[in-house]
Order: C-alpha cells, then sequence, then structure tokens
C-alpha cells in the first residue's frame, strides 16, 4: 500500500538532500546558494502552508532574485528564478492527501483497513483481470475515515461471482498539488440521474476547482454508496478543464431509475508528473494493446450510450470495452474516451 502526502519530502530518502533548516523570521532572511534542484526552505514555524497557491504564501521575482514572503516575514532567495520553486521546494505542515493499495475480493463484502486517517476520504477502484465473463464492477459503502467495505457486482448472476484483484485509491477531498507537481482534484456528487441506452434521464454538471492549465484532466470515477440494490455503475463525460458530468448506470434491461447515489471522482492533469502517469485515449469492443502498466482505468467519455465498462486482460495487456447483455445480446461498442493512471512507479510515500 502507497500514501501520498501533502509534507514536502522527497521521494527518494531526504538524508540525500540538503535541507535548507532556516525558518522565516520577522525581516529578511537571505539565501545566496538555494538549489531549486536540491535544497527545502523550512516554514513549518510560520504557517500551515500545502499549496504553491495558499493566499498566505507569496512567491515574486525581484531582479535576479526571488523573494518568498508570508505575512511580515521573508527570504530572499539569491539568483533563484521564482517560477522554478515548487511546493517540493518547502517543508510544511503534513497532510496526507491520497493512499493506493490492492484487495482480492468476491460478491461478499470485505472491510478494506487504511494507513491513513482521512478527514473526508473518497474511494476510486479499477478491477484488474478477466477471469469471468459479464459487466461486473465494484460496489463501495460505509467509507470512513480509516476503512470502507467494497465487494463485486454483475449485471448477470451475482452468486457466480469469482474473487478478483482490485486496484483502489483513497483520496481526501479537496484541491492538491502534489510533491511531484501533479495538481488534483477529488470530491463526491449525489445524484439519482441515470444515462443509458434505455433511460436517459441527462446528467449532473460538476464544476472543477482545480487549475488544470486549461487542458482537460484524466477523470476516475466510482459509486461510494449502496442506497440501491440493483447493480450500478458510474458514467463521466464532457471533461474539460473546468467540468464534466456524472451520471449512473443500471443494466439496460432496468428501466425504473435508481435512488440517489455518491459518485467518488478524481481529476488529475495529464502527462508523466513525477513518478507517475496519466493518459486518454479511444477505445472501443475491440481490444487494445497497452504498453505499460495501469493501476486506475476508467470511461470519461462517452460514444456508446449501452452500459459498459473496461476490462483489463493482465495475461495479455490488453483492455477492451465490455456492454451487458440484459437487454440484447449485441456486444459492439462505440470508441469510448478512457482515463488511465499508474502509480506502480511510486516509492513508498510521495508529497505535495
Amino acid at each position: 500500500m502507497f500514501v501520498f502526502n501533502t509534507e514536502t519530502v522527497p521521494l527518494h530518502d531526504e538524508t540525500t538532500l540538503d535541507v535548507s533548516g532556516l525558518a522565516l523570521s520577522l525581516g529578511q532572511d537571505v539565501i545566496a546558494d538555494f538549489d531549486v534542484g536540491q535544497d527545502k526552505q523550512n516554514l513549518r514555524d510560520v504557517a500551515g502552508v500545502t499549496d504553491m497557491r495558499d493566499p498566505d504564501l507569496e512567491v515574486t521575482q525581484q531582479g535576479a532574485d526571488t523573494v518568498v514572503k508570508i505575512d511580515n516575514s521573508s527570504i530572499l532567495l539569491e539568483d533563484v528564478v521564482a517560477t522554478d520553486l515548487t511546493i517540493a521546494n518547502f517543508l510544511t505542515d503534513r497532510r496526507v492527501v491520497m493512499e493506493y493499495g490492492e484487495v482480492t475480493i468476491n460478491g461478499d463484502f470485505v472491510t478494506v483497513d487504511l494507513e491513513t486517517d482521512f478527514e473526508n476520504p473518497v474511494v476510486l477502484t479499477f478491477i484488474n483481470g478477466i477471469a469471468q465473463d459479464g459487466v461486473i464492477d465494484t460496489r463501495i459503502r460505509n467509507v470512513e475515515s480509516d476503512s470502507f467495505e467494497i465487494r463485486l457486482q454483475s449485471v448477470d448472476d451475482q452468486a457466480a461471482l469469482l474473487e478478483k484483484m482490485v486496484d483502489f485509491v483513497v483520496v481526501e477531498a479537496g484541491v492538491y498539488q502534489l510533491e511531484n507537481g501533479a495538481v488534483i482534484e477529488a470530491g463526491l456528487v449525489s445524484t439519482d440521474k441515470v444515462y443509458q441506452s434505455t433511460l436517459r434521464e441527462g446528467f449532473e454538471s460538476v464544476e472543477l476547482r482545480a487549475d488544470f492549465n486549461g487542458d482537460a484532466p484524466a477523470s476516475f470515477t466510482s459509486v461510494n454508496t449502496v442506497n440501491g440494490g440493483d447493480f450500478v455503475t458510474a458514467r463521466a463525460d464532457d471533461i474539460t478543464a473546468d467540468s464534466f458530468e456524472l451520471a449512473l448506470a443500471e443494466a439496460e434491461a432496468n428501466t425504473d431509475g435508481h435512488v440517489v447515489e455518491d459518485i467518488a471522482f478524481l481529476a488529475i492533469e495529464q502527462g508523466a508528473v513525477g513518478d507517475f502517469t496519466t493518459d486518454t485515449l479511444f477505445v472501443n469492443s475491440d481490444r487494445l494493446a497497452l504498453e505499460a502498466d495501469v493501476d486506475l482505468i476508467q470511461i470519461s467519455e462517452l460514444r456508446g450510450a449501452d452500459t459498459a465498462v473496461i476490462r483489463h486482460d493482465t495475461a495479455t495487456g490488453e483492455i477492451f470495452v465490455q456492454e451487458g447483455t440484459t437487454f440484447d445480446h449485441e456486444t459492439g461498442h462505440a470508441s469510448d474516451g478512457i482515463s488511465m493512471l499508474d502509480l506502480r512507479s511510486m516509492k513508498a510515500s510521495c508529497s505535495a
């Protein structure tokens, strides 16, 4: 299990770095040899800063130097370019924001205990492997500060569910910049809207607060409650840098709607960021070989209305979109957009 936090500790052993221990004092301190690639400035004694966009932290260019200011205190970093600094250059109050792990489950609920004590966690999951046919997804309930319950669900035969390995990511709801520079946003959306080929009730519109520099982020969703007993999965669409849409989907044979559920979402800026990678592409019902391992894959843009999930054949490294057959036996699917997240190169901790 991996833990991501907002304490600016490097991904490798901190003892290999030169950590500048000087805290801000009244007036202006001067550091003549600050190395952006190696050094860290201690801000723990003056403010609970966890993000470069914190209103209490002001970083400005002053000629060839950079001034870091909080309230009436400041540090002048000689020959440093302000835009080269990230939150990774500051030691701040520690706050865990994300944890990753794996669990093997079947059709019975099991409890997953977390290493972190979150305040407002959301859970994202992905089923690895295709040891059985049929559309399956996870069902999550009782998300607590340090645990959650999870099982498999199927549109077909609940009793026939075989054990599967499931990757999960637990994220503190909010907007963060991780130590590796990645900008993320996580939260919960409550809705009873269903969008599928046999019932089109529309979507909930979700506004994003994070600054993704004008680019649409990779997005991931999972239903985090069990208020209704029918099979249900989350659907995301129309993702932009500022917003996206969310809805539920049941087995297509069900057309009587669904009760309100909470959908967890995670948005991460795209690209290779530090020690993990996000990407998006379009996939249909034909198999597509991936060149790298993935830990989280979700459909994030709909071009086919039929209820479907993304499947990953770990034996071949191929992914494909799979439809259910509760309404008809046609399983060809249009090319949906998917988001992918690779976390396997992570060390034991990460910071922001």
